[in-house]
């Protein structure tokens, strides 16, 4: 489930970073989970850093739904 949710926030969040700064979603603080600490960094890269993560997103969400064709 966990997997699942990961090339999605690689895809969204960056795209909300590149309008929104990170002081709006978190303040000058960030709680201990897991997917805010991982929002948190890919709102922390920089412009190239945050299109390296919605490329690897799509890869991600393409590879894995080739398997899953290829599995039924």
């Amino acid at each position: 489930m966990f997997l699942k949710a990961i090339p999605i926030i690689m895809i969204i969040l960056p795209l909300i970073g590149f309008f929104v700064s990170n002081e709006t979603f978190f303040g000058n603080s960030h709680a201990n989970n897991a997917l805010v600490t991982i929002a948190f960094i890919v709102f922390n890269l920089p412009w190239w850093g945050k299109l390296i993560s919605i490329v690897i997103g799509i890869f991600w969400l393409a590879a894995s739904s080739e398997t899953n064709q290829s599995e039924q």
